[in-house]
């Protein structure tokens, strides 16, 4: 088209002028060149775009992988929304915090945004709300600024704020857009870079090495918390993350928790238990829900359909307490060959001396 025309052009230029600069500088002899050869080369197969850009690439260093998940726990303090702030708010209710959470993920879907830009959006839209009251006229501007803010922070290529302007059927102006922008970043005081319960689903996921569909329907859980604030803004996101990680792993039939998942995340099994039951509930109730944005987008291939996961999980408090047994042991049979080897370098140590 006409602008990328342009864009050539205009590239096309700078590389001439850096052409022309350069041979101005020093006289280049291409009368002499003999003529390329091809090189009998093998061509390695090219790498994979999306695992290049990875989040999780750099947890995939070993020795940088706890101290980012250090500091995740320790920055996930410091910028929460309140978790009550609905209840202070005059002209909002959550019924049309769920309604602007939905349609902010067919948004994002919309878009092909990252999940972690909705994750976001959505926590400084609680985040903005826990210190100012809205008129619900407004509640979509809100959440469309949020997006708009998000997108720039965390994509390479954000949408314009027309783009969003757009998406709402022209109900806001570009000019609101950016006026509700400044006051946004006024109220959260320029702070956006907080973790969110996917960044911590994808941080246990790439130390624990969990399989995708485990992942994927963690993934599913912890998203399906976000229509709910009353119910799952008390919890820490990285709370939300592990609950996520071990009602999926139930689903899979696999272990409810285990000792390696403890010292990774920090939670034992007992701590979880009930933001576990929570998170059943919500994915038993998703089925009757008006809202059906996640639903559907956790049923796509990309996602290995996880949302079509009907089961209820039948899970009892006799499920965490064997876990907890299970770990337990496992923690004593840590401690007896701790102990053990200690004692083996002990004896080996006065042999030899």
């Amino acid at each position: 088209d006409d602008g990328d025309d342009e864009e050539a052009d205009v590239s096309i230029k700078s590389v001439s002028m850096e052409l022309n600069e350069s041979t101005n500088a020093a006289t280049i002899n291409t009368n002499n060149r003999n003529p390329l050869q091809e090189l009998p080369l093998p061509v390695s197969k090219p790498e994979n775009i999306s695992m290049i850009t990875d989040r999780e690439r750099f947890l995939q260093i070993y020795e940088y992988r706890y101290d980012i998940l250090k500091y995740l726990l320790e920055a996930e303090h410091r910028s929460r929304p309140k978790s009550n702030y609905l209840q202070k708010q005059p002209d909002i209710n959550s019924h049309m915090r769920t309604v602007l959470v939905d349609w902010m993920v067919e948004v994002c879907e919309e878009y092909k945004l990252d999940t972690e830009t909705l994750y976001l959006a959505i926590s400084y839209v609680d985040r903005f709300l826990s210190y100012m009251s809205v008129v619900r006229g407004k509640l979509q501007l809100v959440g469309t600024t949020a997006m708009y803010i998000a997108a720039k922070y965390e994509e390479i290529y954000p949408p314009d704020a027309s783009d969003f302007v757009y998406i709402t059927d022209e109900t806001y102006t570009n000019k609101q857009v950016l006026r509700m922008e400044q006051l946004i970043l006024k109220v959260l005081s320029f702070d956006l870079s907080t973790p969110t319960a996917y960044t911590f689903v994808c941080v246990y996921a790439a130390i624990e090495e969990i399989p995708d569909t485990v992942k994927y329907l963690a993934m599913f859980f912890c998203e399906l918390a976000l229509l709910d604030a009353e119910t799952f803004l008390p919890f820490l996101p990285s709370q939300l993350a592990a609950a996520g990680v071990a009602l999926a792993r139930f689903h899979h039939g696999q272990k409810l928790w285990t000792r390696s998942l403890g010292e990774t995340t920090g939670y034992n099994v007992m701590g979880i238990r009930d933001l576990v039951g929570l998170l059943s509930k919500a994915h038993q109730r998703s089925g009757g829900l008006k809202q059906k944005a996640i639903v559907d987008k956790y049923r796509s291939s990309k996602y290995l359909c996880v949302s079509e996961c009907r089961d209820a999980a039948n899970l009892s408090v006799r499920d965490f307490e064997m876990a907890a047994q299970e770990i337990a042991r496992e923690d004593e049979e840590a401690v007896d060959r701790e102990t053990n080897e200690n004692v083996r370098k002990m004896i080996s140590s006065l042999l030899f001396e």
